[in-house]
Parts: C-alpha cells; structure tokens; sequence
C-alpha cells in the first residue's frame, strides 16, 4: 500500500504495513488528507501509550488513544545487552537508522517491533470502523516522526533508548567507513506541526550519509580486544548497566487538548 510521504525508511514503512494492515482503503486515503492537512493537531506519548487529537472535516476534534504491547524489563534488559555488542547496529542508531539486522536481535529477545494491529488496543470518539480514518492519520504522522528519529517506534512500547546512544564498549575504537552497508531510504522532511528547534536538529542529523561498518568478524573480535572466555563476564556486566526508562513520556506535537466530537 502507497503511504505517500510517510514511512519513506524501510522501518516506518514496515511498521505502518503492519499497524494498517487491517485498516480499509477508504481511511487510509483519508487519513492520508488529514495528515497532509495539518489536521492532526497533538500527539503524546506517555509509557506504551499514545494520545492524539484529530480536526475532522468539519472542523470537529476527535480523541484518539492507542495503547501499544509494552516491553517488559526482562526482555528490554537482554535486547539493550544484544545491542551494545554489535558496533554496526549501534552505529546505525546513532545516525538515526536501523539495520535490518536489529529485527534478528529483537527476535531473540523476544521483543517485536513491527506491531500485529490484534494486539494493539486502540480507539476513537467516532463510529467508523477501528482503524478508522483519525487512527490512520495518527498513525501516519508516528510514521513520519519514525522516519527522521527510529527511536520513537521504541518510545511507544515503553523503551526510550536515548540513554544508549553514543554508547562504545570500553577499548573499542570505532571507525566510519567510507561506505555505508546497511538499508535505507531517505525522502525531503515533511514539515511538522509545533516544529521545535530540538526537531530540526535531529532532521539535520537523520538526512546525513549513515555509515556502515566493514571487515569480518575476526577483525571485529580483534578491535574490540576481548578473549571469548570473557564473553559472558561482558554480558553481565552490560546487562546491569542499564537504566530502564520506564513511564517515560514524550511530546511529538504538543500537549494534548480537544473536545467535541464530529460524526
């Protein structure tokens, strides 16, 4: 399904597939208007949860909430450890990307990214049927801030992992090849509503060159000078370095307000 100007990176794009799979072709064309239009005027996340306000076409506000599959501690702990062993996956989120090979870690944590729309509980004051055109339209612009920043796809299952960027395991020294390896797509930014300076920072950022990371795994194991008995020391001690950000919340478009609603 054409997304038009939202999931341009291979990640946004997949989870939008994902999250309208169900969704009927009449609301995703009009949510697709809505979001164009500026007609989504607040999103906000708190925890796993998301809260949006959408201006119907006759100028009515409809409530919208969306309570997405939390990430447990447990699961999240062993992702982030998986996470800071691979200097290329590490890397890519630190240029605001993913590697496709994030999604094989996920798996062995047990986590899932790309959300089945049966387990996400959503709703709307409307009477449409779920996911109806506001839901599309809210889900569209989470696209497009996932674009620009992947991070956010993490946010709304409760894991903020902003801690972890610019992270480097001691004595590994790394290096940004002149090449990048890894699959993404990039498209002009759509303009957003209630843009802050702090945004088109990260815009700035996530429309530079992502570098890969070459050479073999032998090399690998040599930069990061670490002896492979010494691998499950290093997976504990990852393991309890990290500092789960749990009820965090975040604002995409300001802070949230409406009322009235519009058949």
């Amino acid at each position: 399904m054409d997304f038009g100007s939202y999931g341009k990176t291979w990640w946004a794009n997949k989870w939008l597939s994902s999250i309208l799979a169900t969704a009927s072709e009449q609301a995703v064309l009009q949510g697709l208007k809505f979001a164009a239009r500026g007609q989504v005027t607040s999103i906000d996340i708190v925890d796993n949860r998301v809260i949006s306000v959408v201006k119907g076409p006759n100028g009515g506000l409809h409530n919208n909430y969306i309570v997405f599959p939390k990430f447990s501690k447990e699961s999240s702990e062993v992702f982030v450890s998986f996470l800071k062993q691979q200097p290329a996956e590490l890397l890519a989120f630190n240029n605001k990307a993913l590697s496709p090979s994030l999604e094989l870690l996920m798996s062995k944590s047990g986590l899932q990214l790309f959300d089945d729309p049966a387990k996400v509980n959503m709703g709307c004051d409307c009477h449409d049927e779920r996911p109806c055109k506001y839901l599309v339209a809210t889900f569209l612009k989470i696209a497009e801030e996932a674009d620009k920043e992947p991070n956010v796809l993490f946010k709304i299952h409760g894991l903020d992992l902003e801690f972890i960027k610019d992270y480097k395991p001691d004595a590994m020294e790394m290096e940004a090849p002149s090449e990048a390896n890894l699959v993404r797509s990039f498209s002009k930014a759509t303009r957003l509503v209630g843009t802050s300076a702090e945004n088109t920072a990260g815009n700035a950022s996530a429309n530079g060159n992502v570098a890969g990371v070459s050479g073999n795994a032998a090399e690998n194991a040599s930069a990061i000078g670490t002896a492979a008995g010494d691998s499950d020391e290093r997976e504990a001690q990852n393991a309890a370095e990290l500092s789960h950000a749990e009820d965090a919340s975040a604002s995409l478009f300001g802070g949230y307000k409406g009322s009235g609603r519009e058949s």
